[in-house]
């Protein structure tokens, strides 16, 4: 759809491909239900468990051993050992989701690894051929899932008698095509039917017929990319001894025909779609070829791009940018041409090079690129074309028709033998010639200047560099303002994201969020102060029960705190299971709008956000940044909302109960917020910084495939694998870095953890404490529960808030 939107906004389809992308996207929410059930699953089970824990325990403590010792010493000690269950299951969650990704994806590269590819066929073992038998080339599909369908051994029965011989056909004869047989997919219908041509060394051939009749189909099947069903494809090796590995004594022996082999060359291709790179113009045009600057200015003149050159910013130095979108429709045809003319290839494939080129750009590039340049250097060029009038030109002529092959001869072979396609021939050639006539007229008459124009151009021209001089003094000032601007909004938090993603929730489904998360940890508040009170008359009641008189009162007393706590308890469990369902729900309606929001911007965009914006940077809105507000930012939202509620609620309760601990609680809370601001700056620049090097790769990837074709016919695969491992090590790097940020919560743990919060103090010092006051601060100053809010920061940093720019 991206590709096409300029088509899809000309005929006005925004509505249709967009209710197609919904319906799409109604089927990924079904799955992003159904891991949202699994993930609310997790989330309740990793805060309730604990809680349960408690329970049973407690509970079943006091009531199947009267006088067991239940003291604060006792209780807090073993509620300490509960706290510590509550990061193994969340990691233990983590890593069953993890492992359940990684097998999925290791389930997909394994299906696509395993997948059909072309390459040619390996021939059986080398033994010297009979006189008047050849190897073949064989460009197939080979799918390692199933062994190949045909062997390589020699050609039998009709194929044997057509096959070139090394008397006539070896010495001219560059491409031949015996008896074949092409389809684009396995099971389908062949487009190419009964293919018998051949194609001269060192001449041009021209492949001409209506629209539709395969002529673009049949380079394709020459150069390997479409399917054989059956036939022969034989090529005129031009690679030397040193390329193909053979001992040129054994040549003879090997290959009776010795100038055909079954590995083709490099073929200049330039396609009829042109493929360029997002690089400069002189890159595209030598395409990892050594820089020859004289016949660059050859090429050059050839494809006149010379004035197009001229007004680009920077010459041919300039980025062309993605697909060439700074480029006209003729400009980039002609640096298509262009790079197929530069290559010191021995066979040049053209499709339909004039297609977007009017009629004296045609001519040019016909008469100085490929009559002069090309034919004169004795190159084998194929030219498929719809301008007949250049036929004259021609040495060698393929006429198709309906996916098979009409007549293939010279000129005057069609004037004798097909008369009536050769009348019909010179009646589109003298409309042809006409409409050049008319052409040429108008454009003189549009190019001669009225009366009085030099001077006024040359007034104007003043006019145009005084305004121009402002304009650049404009655009100096307002980069240095969007560069202040910029360092400004990295300081802050991007409120107005937080708002627009809440917002999206609407006011029912945040009101039922916010109120559950609060009634939550009020409950837990109230548990730990129940489970302090109550262990603390436990103390004061112990001496007392061990008098017969009140152990009844005892019994009571132990009675009612048992009810209470396994009612607060179990209301516990079930606001754990109302807040995890509630922010799943949260995350599931959030992500639809703003899912839907980012499609309807896409969609209704004009055209110069798609000229300027890179393929790459909107697909990757739609899957990396789609992703994170579908599957990670509900459960950091989750995890924060709780993390800040549980520091609030042990701030207030150790506050309460230890009132000298606002004391030091001003300037640590100064030190975490400084820590908090700087961190946050490095973790959005260290995720811009990611997001920047992901762009490259995914465009490479996209630019690489839309000119697989291009790179295959040039032999020229080992250079995207190199493009490709530079920017996927430069990607490594910027992710490396992202992810230190992970040892920046153990570098700070020591520095941050209070005296005695670790496990094996806190149930010393437990035991140590007589009274609820200490035991109930030192639960609250456990790192599970207040370290929490240094460790939690890291994911809403890098998955909220640096995302905040791509709500919108």
């Amino acid at each position: 759809m991206l590709r096409g939107i300029k088509l899809l906004k000309l005929y006005a389809w925004e509505n249709i491909f967009r209710t197609r992308v919904e319906m799409t996207r109604k089927k990924e929410m079904t799955s992003l239900r159904a891991f949202a059930v699994y993930t609310s699953i997790s989330i309740f089970m990793n805060t309730a468990i604990p809680i349960a824990a408690v329970l049973i325990t407690f509970v079943g403590h006091v009531s199947f051993f009267k006088e067991a010792d239940f003291s604060p010493s006792v209780a807090f000690a073993s509620l300490s050992l509960f706290h510590i269950l509550v990061t193994p299951l969340f990691l233990l969650s983590s890593v069953v989701r993890s492992t359940v990704k990684a097998l999925v994806s290791v389930q997909k590269l394994s299906e696509f690894l395993s997948s059909a590819e072309i390459r040619e066929e390996q021939c059986a073992p080398r033994e010297p051929a009979p006189q008047g038998q050849v190897s073949k080339y064989q460009a197939l599909v080979v799918n390692r899932k199933r062994p190949a369908r045909e062997d390589c051994r020699g050609l039998t029965g009709p194929l044997q008698s057509l096959a070139p011989n090394a008397d006539g056909d070896a010495d001219n004869c560059c491409v031949q095509i015996i008896g074949g047989f092409f389809t684009w997919t396995p099971d389908g219908i062949p487009t190419l039917s009964n293919i018998t041509i051949r194609i001269p060394r060192g001449q041009l051939t021209m492949i001409v017929g209506q629209v539709g009749c395969g002529k673009s189909s049949l380079l394709l099947a020459t150069l390997g990319e479409m399917q054989k069903i059956s036939g022969a494809v034989f090529w005129n090796s031009s690679l030397p001894d040193s390329e193909t590995g053979e001992d040129p004594r054994y040549k003879c022996l090997l290959y009776p025909c010795p100038a055909f082999s079954r590995k083709r060359g490099p073929v200049a291709y330039a396609s009829q779609k042109p493929w360029l790179l997002n690089a400069t113009v002189e890159e595209n045009i030598t395409f990892e070829s050594p820089f020859n600057k004289q016949r660059y200015k050859m090429v050059i003149e050839a494809c006149s791009l010379q004035p197009d050159i001229d007004i680009l910013p920077h010459g041919d130095q300039t980025q062309i940018g993605e697909r060439g979108i700074n480029l006209s429709g003729g400009q980039r045809q002609r640096i298509s041409v262009a790079r197929a003319l530069y290559q010191h290839t021995n066979v040049v494939f053209l499709d339909d090079p004039f297609s977007a080129l009017d009629v004296h750009l045609s001519d040019h590039l016909m008469q100085a690129g490929i009559l002069e340049l090309l034919r004169d250097d004795k190159r084998t060029v194929v030219l498929v074309t719809h301008k007949l009038q250049y036929l004259p030109h021609a040495d060698w002529i393929i006429a198709m028709k309906d996916g098979t092959i009409q007549r293939e001869g010279t000129l005057k072979d069609f004037q004798r033998s097909e008369c009536q396609l050769f009348e019909h021939w010179k009646t589109l050639m003298n409309r042809q010639d006409q409409e050049l006539e008319k052409e040429t007229v108008m454009e003189r008459k549009a190019t001669e200047p009225p009366q009085g124009l030099p001077r006024a151009m040359s007034s104007r021209d003043g006019l145009l560099q005084d305004e121009e001089e402002e304009e650049e003094e404009a655009a100096e000032s307002e980069e240095e303002d969007n560069l202040s601007s910029v360092l400004h909004q990295r300081a802050k938090i991007p409120w107005r994201a937080c708002a627009k993603y809440l917002s999206s929730a609407g006011i029912l489904l945040l009101s039922l969020l916010v109120f559950s998360q609060l009634l939550k940890h009020m409950v837990l508040v109230a548990i730990d102060y129940w489970l302090a009170k109550w262990t603390d008359s436990a103390l004061t009641l112990n001496p007392m029960a061990r008098n017969c008189s009140l152990s009844q009162e005892c019994s009571l007393d132990r009675t009612v705190y048992a009810m209470v706590f396994t009612v607060l308890c179990s209301l516990g469990i079930v606001l754990c299971l109302v807040t995890s369902v509630t922010v799943e729900w949260t995350g599931l309606k959030v992500a639809k709008r703003l899912h839907r929001s980012l499609l309807n911007q896409i969609i209704l965009a004009p055209m110069r956000f798609f000229e300027t914006t890179p393929l790459g940077s909107i697909l990757n809105r739609f899957s990396s940044d789609c992703n994170t507000i579908d599957q990670h930012i509900p459960s950091t939202l989750e995890c924060l909302s709780r993390s800040t509620l549980l520091c609030v609620s042990a701030l207030a309760v150790i506050s309460y109960v230890t009132p000298v601990f606002l004391v030091a609680l001003l300037p640590l809370a100064v030190v975490c917020y400084f820590i908090q601001k700087y961190f946050r700056v490095a973790s959005r620049d260290l995720q811009q910084l990611d997001d920047t090097t992901q762009l490259p790769l995914l465009s490479h990837f996209a630019e690489t495939v839309e000119g697989l074709t291009t790179i295959r016919a040039f032999r020229y695969q080992i250079h995207p694998r190199g493009w490709c491992g530079a920017r996927v090590t430069g990607h490594d790097i910027q992710f490396s870095r992202l992810h230190l940020g992970r040892l920046r919560t153990h570098a700070f743990q020591p520095l941050l953890r209070p005296q005695g919060s670790d496990s094996s103090s806190q149930i010393s010092a437990g035991k140590a404490f007589t009274s609820r006051g200490p035991a109930l601060r030192l639960s609250f100053i456990e790192p599970n529960t207040m370290l929490r809010i240094f460790r939690v920061p890291q994911r809403p940093d890098l998955n909220l808030l640096v995302h905040s720019t791509n709500i919108y």
